[in-house]
Formats: C-alpha cells, sequence, structure tokens
C-alpha cells in the first residue's frame, strides 16, 4: 500500500534535484534505482542539515566550507540562543518550520532507526536531531517565555551573504503568556517528545529532560492560545501560521508515544470536536500535522483495540482517507506523475510518502489491510527509476505543468530548505529495510528500536536568564473539563510505567438544561522547573499527592510551569472590559494556587478539512460549541450586544478580598428564531488574599448550555470543586450560552 503511493510520488520526484541531491552519480545505463543507493543516500541526506547548522561547529564538522557562525545571537536579549539550524537560502533561523524536521526525523529513528544503524548512519542522525533539540531547551524559559527564532528576512533577503562573514542584524522574537503561541510550542513539544523515544535507548538522561521539557512545553501551548506569526509578525511573509489545534493534537499523540500516558490519549480524544481531530487531511507539512496525529493515533487503535475510546477508531478512518486520497489519484500530478499539492511540492510529495510507510507497517504489525477505491492495498517492496544525481539538498520542486527552470529567484523551486529533507529521510530508510517489521504495541511503554551507539555526555544548559523573564507562578493541579459535544474520556490506563503519573478527578462538563451532573475530568500534573546540574528523573507519586516531574536543567529563574487549561482555544484579543465587584473568603496571601485561564471552545468542524486549520474569534453566526447545529440556513444580522461588547458595572470595592467579574460576548447566532449569545465571564482576584470556596450569586441565569460553573440551584451557582483558589492578582474564566441579556454574577453573602 505505501509502495503503491511511492510509485506516484517518489519515483519521478528524484528528477528535480538539480542543485544539491541526495545522491552520488548513479552507474551509467543503470535503470533502477537500488537498495545500495538508497543507504548511500541516508548518509548524503543528513549532509545537507550539517551544512546548515549555525553557532559554534564540532569537531566532526564534515562540511568543509562552513565555520562556526552567529556566536552572538541572543545576546541582545541577555540569552544564548546559539546553534540550531539556518532554514534555506538565508540565515534566519525559524524555530516552527525548525522543529517540524526534527519531529520528522527523529520520527524515521523511531520507526526504522534499527536500519539506519544498521546502514551505519544512526550517530549521524542522532547529531542532527540533537544540533536542534539542544537549540529549542536554549529557546524556552518555563514556564511561559519561548523564543520563536532569531534574524532579519528582509535584510537576508537583500544582501545574500555567508552565515561566518553576515553583518545583518540579528533580531530575536518570542512568545509568552501576554502573547501565545501554540502553534510553535506544540511543534517543538511535539520535536522533543519524538526525539526522546529516538534516544531512550542510548542516552536516558537526555531523554528524560528532552521529555520533561516537552510537558512544560504543551502546557503553555495549551494554556495560553494562541498563533505565534500574530506576534511575531516578521514570519507573516515565509512561515505564518493558519491555526494550532493541529500542533496541540500532534504534540499530545506524541506525549502519548513517549511517555505511555494515558491521559495524553484522552486529551486528544475528549476534544476532538474542539479540535478537529475527525477532519480529513490532503496534506501533511510544516504547517499542517493533522494527519501525522490522525496516522499516530492509528497505531492505538490497531494495536490495542480494547478500551478505546470510538474517537480512535473514527481518527483511524481519517488517517486511511488521507493515505486513499492519493492512492486514488485525487492529487494533482504533473505530466511526469509527481503528486502536486501546491508550490513547493516535494515536501509534500516526500511527506506523504513517509506517513503512508509508516501507516503501511501500523498495518502490517497488526496484520491488516487498507482497501482504497475498491483495491486492497498490502506492504510491499518497489524500486523507482532515477536520472539527475548530484550531491545535497531537495529543491521545492517544479511547476504543476512540470516545468523547472534553474532561476535563483524562483525560491518555489529552486530554493532547499531543511522541512523538505525528512520526509524523503524517513522513506529512504524504509526502502532499505524492506520489509515491514512488528512494532510494539502502543498501549505498552513505547521506546525505540534496540540501538549500539556511545551513549554521549548529558546536556549542560548553560543558558542566561532573560532580561525580562515572565512572572513566577505557583501551580496546583487543574482537571480539564470535556470539551462541548464529545464523548467523556476513555477509561483506557497504559500498561506502562509513565515517568509522569496523572490524576482523575470530577469536573463539570459543559451542561444542558436537562444534563447538569458534572462529568469526569482530566486533572493534568503539575511540573516544576528550576536550576539544577542533574538530569531529571521520575519520581512515583503517591494517590494523594499532586502529581509532579522533577525540575528540568536550565539556569533561568526558578519558575513553575503553568498547567493545562481546557482544550477550546481562546478567542481573539479580548476587548476592553468593564468590572464587577464582590467580596469572597479569604485565606493566606501566601497560599498556592494558579490562574486556570479556560479559553471558549472551538466550534466542531462540520465538513472536511482540506486546508489548514484557522483560529480567528468565531464569527456572528457561528454555533457555539456543544450546541446543536441550527435547523435553519437563515442568518439574521447580529443584535446587540454584539461580539465583543462588553458591559460596564461598578468599580471594586474596599475590603480584604475583592473580585471582579467581567462579561464578555463571545459570538452570537440566529436559531429557530432566536438570537444566542456565548457570553464569557472572567473572575480576577484584586486584593491581597486568596479567595476559596468561592459561591456565586447567579441573577439572570438561564443557560441552554454552560461550562467550567456548577449551578447550585436557589439562584446560585459556584466553581467546580476542582478549581483552585484564586490568588491575588489570578483569573478564571467560565462560559454560558443563553438568549437574551447576560447574568449578573456576584459572590454570595
Amino acid at each position: 500500500m505505501g509502495i503503491s503511493i511511492l510509485k506516484t510520488l517518489l519515483s519521478r520526484f528524484l528528477s528535480f534535484w538539480l542543485m544539491f541531491q541526495v545522491l552520488a552519480a548513479s552507474r551509467a545505463g543503470a535503470g533502477s534505482f537500488s537498495v545500495d543507493q538508497y543507504k548511500e543516500a541516508l548518509g548524503k541526506s543528513s549532509l545537507f542539515w550539517e551544512a546548515q547548522r549555525s553557532g559554534k561547529l564540532p569537531s566532526t564538522n564534515r562540511v568543509p566550507w562552513r565555520a562556526d557562525s552567529a556566536l552572538q545571537d541572543g545576546a541582545q536579549a541577555g540569552v544564548d540562543l546559539t546553534g540550531g539550524y539556518y532554514d534555506a537560502g538565508n540565515n534566519c533561523k525559524y524555530n516552527f518550520p525548525m522543529a517540524f524536521t526534527v519531529t520528522m526525523i527523529s520520527w524515521a529513528v523511531v520507526e526504522y532507526g534499527d536500519t539506519i544503524a544498521a546502514v551505519g548512519e544512526l550517530p549521524q542522525a542522532l547529531a542532527v536531531i540533537r544540533w536542534g533539540t539542544d537549540y529549542f531547551l536554549k529557546s524556552f524559559f518555563p514556564p511561559s517565555l519561548l523564543y520563536a527564532g532569531v534574524g532579519d528576512e528582509a535584510a537576508d533577503n537583500a544582501c545574500w551573504e555567508r552565515p561566518e562573514t553576515m553583518d545583518t542584524p540579528r533580531t530575536e522574537y518570542k512568545v509568552d503568556q501576554r502573547a501565545g503561541g501554540s502553534d510553535l510550542a506544540g511543534e517543538m513539544a511535539a520535536a522533543l517528545a519524538a526525539a526522546s523515544i529516538a534516544f531512550r535507548p542510548i542516552d536516558p538522561p537526555y531523554a528524560d529532560t528532552l521529555l520533561s521539557t516537552a510537558k512544560q512545553l504543551f502546557r503553555f501551548a495549551d494554556q495560553y492560545r494562541g498563533l505565534y506569526s500574530d506576534t511575531v509578525t516578521q514570519v507573516q511573509s515565509s512561515y505564518k501560521s493558519q491555526g494550532f489545534a493541529d500542533e496541540l493534537l500532534w504534540a499530545a499523540a506524541w506525549l502519548h508515544r513517549a511517555s505511555a500516558d494515558g491521559t495524553y490519549l484522552q486529551y486528544i480524544t475528549t476534544g476532538a470536536s474542539s479540535l478537529g481531530a475527525l477532519g480529513i487531511a490532503t496534506e501533511f507539512s510544516w504547517e499542517t500535522k493533522l494527519a501525522g496525529a490522525q496516522v499516530l493515533v492509528a497505531r492505538q487503535a490497531l494495536n490495542c483495540a480494547r478500551g478505546n475510546d470510538p474517537v480512535v477508531f473514527q481518527m483511524k478512518a481519517a488517517a486511511e482517507q488521507y493515505v486513499c486520497h492519493y492512492v486514488d489519484g485525487h492529487v494533482a500530478t504533473t505530466p511526469d506523475g509527481l503528486a502536486w499539492v501546491r508550490e513547493l511540492p516535494l515536501q509534500y510529495a516526500m511527506s506523504a510518502a513517509f506517513v503512508a510507510m509508516v501507516y503501511s507497517d501500523y498495518l502490517a504489525a497488526a496484520g491488516g489491510v487498507l482497501t482504497c477505491s475498491g483495491t486492497i492495498y498490502q506492504p510491499e517492496q518497489s524500486l523507482s527509476d532515477v536520472s539527475n544525481v548530484i550531491t545535497g539538498a531537495i529543491v521545492g520542486g517544479p511547476a504543476q505543468d512540470g516545468s523547472f527552470s534553474l532561476d535563483r529567484g524562483n525560491f518555489n523551486k529552486t530554493e532547499p530548505t531543511i522541512y523538505i529533507n525528512p520526509g524523503f529521510y524517513g522513506a529512504a530508510a524504509r526502502l532499505v529495510r524492506g520489509t515491514a517489521a512488528a512494532l510494539a504495541p502502543a498501549c505498552a511503554s513505547s521506546a525505540a528500536a534496540t540501538l549500539t551507539a556511545a551513549p554521549p555526555s548529558p546536556p549542560a544548559p548553560t543558558t542566561p536568564a532573560p532580561s525580562d523573564a515572565p512572572p513566577t507562578l505557583i501551580p496546583v493541579p487543574v482537571a480539564v473539563a470535556s470539551a462541548p459535544g464529545t464523548p467523556p474520556p476513555s477509561a483506557f490506563t497504559p500498561t506502562g510505567a509513565p515517568p509522569d503519573p496523572l490524576t482523575v478527578a470530577p469536573a463539570p462538563s459543559p451542561a444542558s438544561l436537562t444534563a447538569t451532573s458534572p462529568a469526569p475530568s482530566i486533572a493534568l500534573p503539575t511540573v516544576t522547573s528550576g536550576p539544577s546540574t542533574a538530569p531529571p528523573t521520575t519520581t512515583p507519586v503517591p494517590s494523594t499527592a499532586s502529581p509532579t516531574v522533577p525540575p528540568v536543567p536550565t539556569t533561568a529563574p526558578p519558575t513553575a510551569a503553568p498547567v493545562l487549561s481546557t482544550f477550546p482555544p481562546a478567542p481573539a484579543p479580548a476587548p476592553s472590559t468593564a468590572l464587577l465587584t464582590a467580596q469572597a473568603p479569604v485565606t493566606d496571601p501566601a497560599s498556592p494556587a494558579m490562574t486556570p485561564i479556560t479559553p471558549p471552545p472551538t466550534p466542531a468542524p462540520t465538513s472536511s478539512i482540506p486546508a489548514p486549520f484557522s483560529t480567528p474569534a468565531p464569527p456572528a453566526t457561528a454555533p457555539a460549541p456543544g450546541s446543536p447545529p441550527p435547523t435553519t440556513a437563515s442568518a439574521v444580522p447580529t443584535p446587540s450586544p454584539a461580539p465583543g461588547s462588553s458591559f460596564p458595572t461598578t468599580a471594586p470595592s474596599s475590603g480584604p478580598a475583592s473580585l471582579t467579574f467581567s462579561t464578555t460576548v463571545d459570538s452570537s447566532w440566529a436559531q429557530g428564531g432566536q438570537t444566542f449569545f456565548q457570553y464569557r465571564v472572567t473572575i480576577t482576584n484584586v486584593s491581597k488574599g486568596t479567595a476559596r470556596d468561592v459561591v456565586l450569586t447567579c441573577a439572570g441565569f438561564s443557560p441552554v448550555d454552560y461550562w467550567n460553573l456548577v449551578p447550585l440551584g436557589n439562584g446560585q451557582c459556584a466553581l467546580p470543586a476542582w478549581h483552585a483558589p484564586l490568588a491575588p492578582g489570578e483569573s478564571y474564566m467560565f462560559f454560558y450560552v443563553q438568549t437574551g441579556d447576560p447574568a449578573q454574577f456576584s459572590v454570595a453573602p
């Protein structure tokens, strides 16, 4: 099945490697591409990534014309951002596509590491991965400061210079809790989680560091929802993100595989609706990871059928639709037969080939087959023709009509980038192996194939603290409520010994007028960080204590990682709001607490998703998450209050503990002759005391749906039991849907 796709995707693309090709010159008169040449391809493919290295190069550098470069990256911000990879022909470092590159190379090692080791290329592959992951560890300052890249694209493109002698600006770009970057943080979490599996057999301490940091990045990605390119506007011309839901799914899937922790799978299944997990992807690339996440989850369905949530099997079906999309010829092709999704076509063709190969192996391990358009596909082996062969990287590729010209200005066709090669690298490794091999069940503790290599020494991060480090948060576990309209969490529990045990605590799910009882929800772990010279280790946690993970080595100020919020993404930048005030019980101001920010959900997709997700605020006519779809096609203009409206109230009153309430309209829509509003209420503790056991008076509260709030009857509501106390300056959000004006909330006497 996977090889059949390669006949379409792989057989023709090699003829377009006109600048720096992966293979050495083929034998004269050779009519086929031999396994030996694929072996050679593995070695020469990694040379391109080595040529793209930034920073101080090691003595093992194999590219003679490269030397140290960009040794002051990060200095303007007082941090060490040296290392990583230059993206393409310029000298910029973009962490978003770089992280995808590292994830994909790690995936190749995870699936085919035994083959890569057998041909002597494993040390080079791990070196390529680590050059990226070491840089990512430098780029993240837990809990919520993440650097997105270094360089000035406009200046670089205006003056092509060697990185060793460049004099263009080395500007640093970052995201934090004030302007989230869920897509960037999610992809970096996926990269570190995947890399932790690759390093687990030969360097467990380093693997622990990668996995622990991946979890912290995931919390940041989920807690502070937003697109990194909305903040780092300099990347919008090259690497603008269209959505972050796929990165959250992708990261959770890798964390599940790396930790054998079923909570991450539950995150996917319970958030499937709001995250679009069941959409049908038509491409897989640095920007769109849905297909990859679905294939990883499909492995769970194939190997561990019992106890899985139905969503797991639905995602498996969606993964197969992605594969069949190529097998059945639903993708445009060039006259030579190259699958052509869009400009820079080789990255899409190679990524599709690799994903198909991986899925074919998952099928083979489970004894399954795939039927596309009535034809049954099973794993097989095929070799492809090749004509032009030089040395180096893979360029963008031809136009849809098959035309190609060596025009340096036409970067869509002639420029190689670091994220094009990984798909070919993984597919080549699979072809070298030849046949599918049995895979460890996804429900057991996962690890890469047994590899033999000298274990490198653990990393010694020396990143200084940023001058504008984010404020310290003192976290406590926060449960994650089920996304509206999704099935309850699965009872599946992994059989392995996950390094980060999670607990399950009761929490209210979005309820309707006829279903108000709370549903179970996932209590996610607290991950702390602080300075340390020893790699993290796993510490068993008693059932009566909040689970924690040991600190990640860093010299950044000791701050705690934010806990996960609920699945749905946050709305667009919140409008200004007015404040309500009330009194709440007071406790010791030093009591630990954190802000369980719980953004409203994004409506579930109603059709297939051929394009990347988008994350703007819900339109005025969008249905509320968890509410039934409109039964009529008519849409009426949004009446007042309009989305973004806030409601004026009195100023905070004096007292030892004072809570303010702000209400904002997130969206509205017409259905059945009525207008529904989705309201978001933010409670903020503006006093110096910690507010606990908050009970509210809820006047005018007649919702058709609500979440993160517990109605008590008699006009009163309460914050859920799993919710942390509100420390001074901290906030909490809840949401509800009703017709007419908003309810009025105050602290009950």
